[in-house]
């Protein structure tokens, strides 16, 4: 969107959340939050993201929101805004929320494994720091990145990886194992075509003092 554009998105954003918090009764709307406008350059359509309190009930909830597009509409010309035109409205339910709340549940999941899963998970990242000597010689302004995959099949189960590339000696390896996990259960997409949907994240290790990780999300998910 073109910054003039942008400007009106943001204030589409504030109007119409003004509307569903103060005009809209619909039991299975109240609780709604719109969380982003994507508006047309020519200002004729826009594309409203919603979160949904009631996620049991968020199909109902879209289907009302659409059907109640000429009342917001109606309501919008009222405030005289600085549009040439209301443009038509379509609800759609914010997948993005959702998507990130599972993924922070698998990463909790993983978290309370029991002490002797992650005193294995330990030694194995010792062992690997053993292996690596540039892990042993870092200099205070380099860093290290490792990849963490999540694998998910059809019926839902799957794994986590930690894994790495680089040098032991003079030898160089483009997929050095650190953590391999299965997991019974993943409750995150899948692609119907693929035997496996895999998720990667980038965990950065900076060696400061103290050693600190980062976790990255590619733009790409």
């Amino acid at each position: 969107m073109k910054i003039k554009t942008e400007r009106y998105a943001s204030l589409l954003l504030k109007e119409i959340n003004d509307i569903l918090y103060n005009e809209i009764h619909d039991e299975d709307i109240i609780g709604t939050t719109a969380t982003y406008v994507k508006l047309a350059d020519d200002l004729s359509y826009a594309k409203v993201y919603c979160s949904v309190f009631k996620t049991d009930k968020k199909d109902k909830a879209i289907h009302d929101l659409n059907n109640a597009e000429g009342f917001i509409k109606s309501i919008l010309c009222k405030k005289k805004l600085p549009l040439r035109i209301i443009p038509d409205l379509e609800f759609v339910y914010d997948e993005s929320i959702e998507y990130g709340m599972k993924i922070e549940k698998i990463l909790s999941t993983l978290e309370e494994k029991d002490d002797m899963v992650l005193n294995r998970k330990v030694d194995k990242i010792e062992k690997m720091c053993t292996e690596m000597a540039e892990l042993k010689t870092f200099k205070e302004t380099e860093d290290s990145f490792f990849v963490v995959e999540i694998g998910v099949k059809q019926d839902k189960t799957g794994y986590m990886e930690v894994f790495h590339e680089g040098y032991i000696g003079n030898d160089y390896h483009d997929h050095l194992s650190v953590i391999y996990q299965k997991i019974p259960f993943i409750d995150l997409p899948t692609k119907v075509d693929e035997h496996i949907t895999t998720y990667k994240f980038y965990l950065s290790l900076h060696n400061y003092n103290p050693i600190q990780f980062m976790l990255l999300l590619p733009s790409e998910y």
